[in-house]
């Protein structure tokens, strides 16, 4: 089932309890891998970690994202919805989204620890994580 609108006050009230990405987002986009390769050279491994960057803040706008869905479902399921087992609804639905945040802040961490090995040039001390994954590499960093 899908949500209906809310109201402006509302919404403000839910982006309120948020993080603000602008600066992030704005700052991902001078993460760009070919203006990267272009300007450093023989440098390869500085772009590749750009790019991990780059993932780490996009996997963050889609968990914030994430979080304000679950948010808006869990208050409009039980502010508004004229439908059968409306608290079911709001817990089911709340949870999916709460759900899809954590495992994608899984991925940021991840990502985070992929861009540190490679600036830090720590891969051959690491390098046994990658292949086997038997631990998280951000554990590991």
């Amino acid at each position: 089932m899908l949500r209906g609108t809310l109201s402006d006050e509302e919404k403000s009230t839910i982006s309120a309890k948020l993080p603000n990405l602008d600066d992030l987002l704005r700052a991902s986009l001078y993460l760009d891998a070919e203006w990267d390769s272009m300007r450093l050279g023989h440098e390869p491994m500085i772009p590749i970690a750009g790019v991990c960057l780059r993932d780490a803040i996009s996997m963050l706008s889609m968990s914030r994202f994430a979080v304000y869905e679950a948010y808006a479902h869990q208050l409009w399921y039980r502010q508004y919805a004229t439908c059968d087992n409306t608290e079911l609804w709001a817990l089911r639905l709340g949870r999916f989204f709460a759900d899809d945040a954590s495992l994608r802040l899984y991925v940021v961490g991840e990502c985070l620890a992929d861009a540190i090995i490679i600036m830090l040039r720590t891969c051959s001390e690491i390098n046994s994580h990658f292949y086997n994954r038997l631990k998280a590499v951000h554990d590991v960093v």
